[in-house]
């Protein structure tokens, strides 16, 4: 299943190359910004005394306020 999923990754960053310059930057932001919010999820998950991590429908919204009108 790692395999596949891994080529599916691959040829979604391929298609990535065509795009604008702006998207690409936007798609980067994106992914980001879920990469670090993985990374808090897991380290306020040792410490029983932090509230739940923000869901990732909450940070996708969240980062949609940031990008232009046209991306949705």
């Amino acid at each position: 299943m790692t395999e596949l999923h891994n080529n599916k990754s691959i040829k979604r960053f391929q298609e990535i190359v065509h795009f604008d310059v702006e998207e690409q930057d936007a798609v980067l932001k994106i992914l980001d910004a879920m990469i670090m919010n993985n990374r808090m999820a897991r380290v306020m998950s040792m410490d029983a005394n932090y509230p739940d991590p923000p869901s990732r429908h909450r940070l996708l919204r969240c980062l949609r306020s940031f990008l232009p009108a046209e991306y949705g």
